[in-house]
């Protein structure tokens, strides 16, 4: 029982563990500098390195003594490590929330666009009556979709259920506020999945004596959203982002396993073949050779990989028999 606890419990912290590194590798990755996770590693141990010989090189010049620059560049490297790792945590939780923001906003965006546009309304309609938005009513209209009351302010309000390039455009501002003034009502909102053009925002400005019209884009509904506590936690934007972490993988997957499968072998061969035999003919017949290797390359891969689940296959049925 114990033995079984503690394996449990060594699980759990090693999957903690390789978790947090895969976590760290997609925010790495994904702070836009376009490099890959051990790319940046790489560039950081050959960075420090660099500092370190330079540390011992000008203390070497002061002192004269190579055993006092080593101790002095060492302690001063410490120092400096210890500084650095504090000024790229401060960096790297900005980073976190950037991404994080990225992560939850494809995330509800799509889930969003999923929707049938009833249940779209439906979905913004809870969202507002969690807002403290009360006696909404529905608008059978197509510039108007609900009217509610807050802080016993009557808004007019209209849902667009629009994919991220489609931006509200100052014709839908225009219709909304014609509707406004339909229903007698001095303040409105517009709410949408994408954003609004900068000549909607200009007119926005010429209708404001008006009309009180406030635009809310997904960043704004993201914020609405953290208000009334729909917004997803750190521990399930993380799950996200993992789950993100494993369809790439499986995606990756099937896409190594097509490129490597066994029906690729004989057709890699002649291709070649077909590289080395074109490549007589041309004056680069060294491209065309070293095309060829490749593609034999991935030839004898695709083999092995062939003959290691072979093996694999005849182990199972040998242990099958023998039981």
């Amino acid at each position: 029982m114990n033995i079984e606890h503690i394996k449990e419990k060594v699980l759990k912290k090693s999957l903690k563990t390789v978790n947090g590194l895969r976590l760290r590798r997609y925010y790495s990755e994904s702070s836009g500098t376009g490099k890959t996770y051990m790319a940046i590693v790489f560039d950081k141990i050959i960075f420090r390195m660099i500092v370190l010989i330079g540390f011992i090189f000008v203390f070497y010049f002061i002192s004269e003594s190579f055993l006092f620059s080593i101790i002095i560049s060492l302690q001063v490297f410490i120092l400096y490590n210890f500084l650095l790792y504090k000024i790229n945590k401060s960096r790297m939780q900005k980073k976190m929330s950037s991404v994080n923001q990225q992560v939850v906003l494809k995330k509800v965006l799509r889930e969003l666009l999923n929707q049938t546009p009833h249940d779209f309304l439906d979905y913004i309609v809870d969202v507002l009556e969690k807002y403290g938005f009360d006696s909404i009513t529905r608008v059978d209209g197509k510039d108007l979709d609900v009217i509610g009351t807050i802080s016993e302010r009557k808004i007019g309000i209209k849902c667009l259920q629009y994919d991220n390039d489609y931006k509200v455009g100052a014709d839908i501002i225009r219709d909304f506020f014609i509707s406004l003034r339909k229903h007698e009502l001095t303040e409105g909102a517009i709410i949408t999945t994408s954003s609004f053009t900068q000549e909607a925002n200009n007119l926005l400005i010429k209708l404001k004596k008006y009309a009180h019209i406030q635009l809310v884009d997904i960043e704004g509904l993201l914020e609405i959203m953290k208000k009334v506590d729909l917004y997803p936690s750190e521990n399930e934007i993380k799950r996200i982002i993992l789950n993100e972490i494993s369809d790439s993988r499986m995606h990756f997957k099937s896409y190594k396993d097509v490129v490597l499968s066994k029906g690729k072998i004989i057709k890699y061969i002649l291709l070649g073949i077909t590289m080395i035999i074109f490549g007589r003919f041309t004056p680069y017949s060294t491209y065309y050779n070293i095309i060829a290797v490749i593609i034999f390359s991935m030839a004898i891969v695709s083999l092995v990989i062939s003959l290691i689940n072979l093996l694999k296959v005849n182990e199972e049925k040998h242990e099958n028999k023998v039981l």
